[in-house]
């Protein structure tokens, strides 16, 4: 069965295939240690059902991950390595000089919206809308307005300098 979800794996193009097996397993396993048995017959079918669930959240979690390359943002080709590091902190300090200009009210959202990672910052903002007595919709509209204002702001200041 394992050869088969490996395969099975395989065939959708996933990068870890015996790893994404091997977590189709270990659920398997904790739903027999909780009910001890399985209730669909053939227990492969289980198998597979389990196996494309576990499929799917692969697939939302490498859609959600973009792999960070810092050379591609910093150095672009014909740049000295001192050039570039130079670009870098000049836009930490031009978001800075931006920051700074921003209403605090302003400053304060978009500062709280960013922060956190996963789950801290879903509940974060869920908090912030209720606070601010606005749909997490509207939050994310406004923290987008603030943060294409920021943006444009830090390119100015970057062509200036």
């Amino acid at each position: 069965m394992r050869r088969r979800l490996v395969d099975y794996f395989d065939r959708r193009s996933r990068p870890a295939p015996d790893l994404l097996a091997d977590e189709t397993f270990d659920r398997i396993a904790r739903t027999l240690e909780e009910s001890g048995f399985i209730k669909v017959t053939p227990p492969a079918r289980y198998c597979y059902v389990v196996a494309r669930f576990v499929l799917l959240e692969d697939i939302r979690a490498h859609r959600r991950s973009v792999p960070f390359d810092e050379a591609r943002l910093t150095v672009r080709p014909g740049m000295p390595a001192a050039e570039a590091e130079d670009g870098t902190s000049q836009s930490l300090d031009c978001l800075s000089r931006c920051l700074d200009r921003l209403k605090p009210a302003d400053r304060s959202l978009i500062v709280e919206y960013y922060r956190d990672a996963k789950r801290e910052r879903i509940n974060r903002r869920r908090s912030l809308a209720e606070r601010l007595g606005i749909t997490m919709n509207a939050l994310g509209i406004r923290a987008w307005r603030l943060r294409a204002s920021l943006q444009a702001c830090v390119d100015a200041c970057r062509k200036r300098a």
